[in-house]
């Protein structure tokens, strides 16, 4: 395929960036995964426009919701960039910054990459989410890995159970390992496939040919 899952909005979504240059880059570096959380930081407010990660499926985001949103984000870029660079200079604090933001965007993007970006996860159609079934979404576009290892649980804060993590996107991760059991028999009884990759290393094989 000569296309590459780039820069996707989180947890959710997925758009195309149809250039080989993109897909060599990340297949022979992985650079791009680097800049993926500064495209996120703007990014997640696709997410209140599409609407799928909301059971109720309103359609609209509220205007409280929204500048919310907004201040959330003015108040994080303040704390870690502009009054840091207004005592300091900028000259001093963005490569630090920028140093914490790609290493930070390395790790984000391959645990989300082996979730979601694989032949095993299937596909979102934008075009007719608001016609599918919340749930049935979560799981069928989500995989997990490594499901019962205490070092990736604990690593990936939980995002190896990336299929709980949807669901119940509340839970904190340590729990995530209790109800695992549950959504997996849940699933087996309405019919609904689970994916799960029997470690990290599998999962990133997959990722790499999907990229191929």
């Amino acid at each position: 395929r000569n296309m590459i899952f780039f820069f996707s909005s989180r947890r959710r979504h997925t758009r195309f960036l149809p250039v080989s240059w993109a897909r060599r880059c990340v297949q022979e570096t992985g650079i791009i995964y680097s800049f993926v959380n500064l495209a996120d930081l703007f990014g997640t407010f696709d997410e209140l426009a599409w609407m799928s990660n909301y059971p109720t499926r309103r359609g609209y985001v509220s205007k409280s919701v929204f500048w919310t949103h907004v201040m959330i984000k003015i108040m994080w870029l303040s704390q870690s960039m502009l009054v840091p660079s207004y005592f300091f200079g900028w000259y001093y604090v963005f490569p630090y910054w920028f140093v914490y933001m790609s290493v930070f965007s390395l790790g984000y993007s391959w645990f989300f990459a082996v979730n979601h970006w694989t032949d095993e996860a299937g596909q979102v159609d934008n075009s007719n989410i608001s016609k599918t079934n919340w749930g049935a979404l979560q799981v069928e576009n989500s995989t997990n890995f490594a499901v019962g290892s205490f070092f990736w649980t604990n690593l990936s804060g939980g995002l190896n159970y990336q299929i709980e993590h949807h669901l119940f996107p509340a839970f904190c991760h340590t729990r995530l390992p209790e109800i695992s059991q549950i959504v997996q028999d849940t699933c087996k009884e309405f019919g609904l496939r689970y994916f799960n990759f029997p470690s990290f290393f599998k999962a990133v094989k997959s990722h790499y040919k999907l990229l191929k």
